[in-house]
């Protein structure tokens, strides 16, 4: 393990919830992409970092789109900061920048963040408004390349109207 990724795992062992996701993503990561880079791997660890450094919630949902851009840039600047030995400092830093809405690798990474959202979402259905969850989960679907939205299928839900709501999506896709 690279020093970059103990720091990363160190700072969000301080919420387990966000290194839970961190670590689903990185899992998922491997699971659509078996060769993916240290910059790839380093970046689904730390894609959402600040969240744990800096709370944060969106409050203006117009504004989403420009808050997930700084929330990306936000991770991204703390991530560059630390010892990064070896690595592409400039590609690791424009894969975490870029993880919200992909582009060029950076669309393994959101793929395997959406995948783990699914996850999230379906353990949080009940504690979440219904509503917030099933636009939480469509947002992830729509987010994703057709080519891995596949990987779906393999994701075990325990809340079946979670479950509903992703067989629709993928039915009508």
């Amino acid at each position: 393990m690279l020093e970059v990724e103990e720091k990363i795992i160190e700072i969000l062992s301080k919420n387990l919830e966000e290194l839970e996701h961190a670590q689903k993503t990185l899992k998922w990561l491997l699971r659509i992409k078996p060769d993916a880079s240290p910059e790839l791997r380093i970046a689904a660890l730390g894609h959402d970092i600040d969240r744990v450094v800096e709370p944060w919630k969106v409050i203006d949902y117009n504004l989403e789109k420009e808050f997930r851009m700084k929330h990306a840039k936000r991770s991204a600047d703390f991530i560059i900061g630390f010892n990064l030995q070896d690595l592409d400092k400039d590609k690791l830093y424009n894969l975490i920048l870029n993880h919200e809405f992909g582009g060029g690798e950076a669309d393994w990474l959101r793929d395997a963040d959406s995948l783990s959202n699914f996850e999230w979402y379906d353990m949080m259905f009940e504690k979440l408004k219904a509503e917030d969850s099933e636009s939480g989960i469509v947002k992830m679907f729509e987010r994703m390349s057709r080519e891995n939205r596949r990987f779906i299928d393999e994701i075990k839900f325990t809340n079946k109207e979670a479950e509903e709501i992703v067989k629709s999506l993928v039915k009508n896709d």
